[in-house]
């Protein structure tokens, strides 16, 4: 059964992707770490 944790961390990755994806689009763009540091 090599497929079940390739099937287990895509069926994570892809919500999790989907939350990132839509909180992006919802919140205004903030300036990344790096834009801060420097």
């Amino acid at each position: 059964m090599v497929a079940l944790p390739w099937l287990l961390l895509y069926s994570i990755q892809l919500p999790l992707n989907f939350c990132v994806s839509w909180s992006k689009e919802l919140s205004p763009p903030q300036p990344t770490k790096r834009e801060q540091i420097a």
